[in-house]
């Protein structure tokens, strides 16, 4: 079996590999024929499929090639004056993926809003506070992603 993922791009291994429900391991022996396929990783969508198992090249091989898709997350703000360490609610967070930075790629994100993992550029404003410009990887997993900042006072 060969898995990758859209982020982070390349090869990654499954949690499970199950043929008609019953889990398999990593090169498995299975027998030719009709399966349901199903594929679990913690952070990413679960992949379902029916597959035909053949052997074209007569060599006892199966080539089986999916991408697994990462599941969006939860973005939650804890933003702190840093002076005080009180939250704060920023006036406006903008989010650009670093691989393709044009102007129409850069939206404003709320709290609690979904992102699809990847690697971002976050810029967070506040009125009365310095700007913050920095670069931020959302990695796949199941569970919320805190951006915590400290803002200073701007002067």
């Amino acid at each position: 079996f060969a898995f990758s993922a859209d982020f982070p791009e390349g090869g990654i291994s499954p949690d499970a590999v199950f043929f008609n429900d019953k889990q398999v391991k990593h090169n498995a022996k299975v027998a030719m024929g009709t399966y349901k396929l199903t594929v679990e990783r913690r952070g990413y969508k679960t992949c379902t499929a029916t597959i035909v198992i053949n052997d074209p090249e007569n060599d006892g091989r199966y080539r089986l090639n999916i991408l697994l898709e990462a599941k969006e997350r939860v973005i939650i703000f804890k933003i702190t004056d840093s002076t005080n360490n009180n939250e704060i609610m920023p006036d406006q967070v903008a989010i650009s993926p670093l691989t393709e930075i044009r102007e129409h790629q850069v939206k404003t994100i709320t709290n609690r809003a979904f992102i699809k993992p990847g690697i971002f550029k976050f810029v967070t404003l506040k009125k009365g506070y310095k700007t913050i410009s920095k670069d931020i990887t959302i990695p796949a997993d199941e569970g919320p992603f805190e951006l915590e900042e400290k803002m200073e006072p701007a002067l």
